[in-house]
């Protein structure tokens, strides 16, 4: 079975259940604070600007499912945090499908 791209996962409605309701808030108000630095079909690096630092955020498609890492060390192997939402979302404005 081949590996989803980074940006199916990201869409995955089961993104959403990664975080709670504060922290996916807290990502959607970074999102328009993301700089992506690598965007491919298996991997997307990016930093979110968060006041005083910067969090160097990884998305990484595998064949397990979608990972991630987050140099802010909010996030886990479980549960996502404020940067890797707002990664995950800049992710989906990008790739949306374009309207003719």
């Amino acid at each position: 079975m081949a590996t989803r791209s980074v940006a199916d996962l990201a869409r995955d409605a089961a993104l959403r259940d990664l975080a709670d309701h504060e922290t996916w808030s807290r990502g959607m108000e970074m999102a328009r604070r993301v700089r992506v630095s690598a965007l491919g079909p298996q991997r997307v690096a990016a930093a979110v600007e968060g006041g005083e630092a910067v969090a160097d955020v990884e998305l990484a498609a595998t064949p397990d499912g979608l990972t991630w890492t987050c140099s802010a060390g909010d996030a886990s192997a479980v549960l996502i945090c404020p940067h890797v939402v707002a990664v995950a979302l800049e992710l989906r404005r990008r790739t949306a499908p374009r309207r003719a």
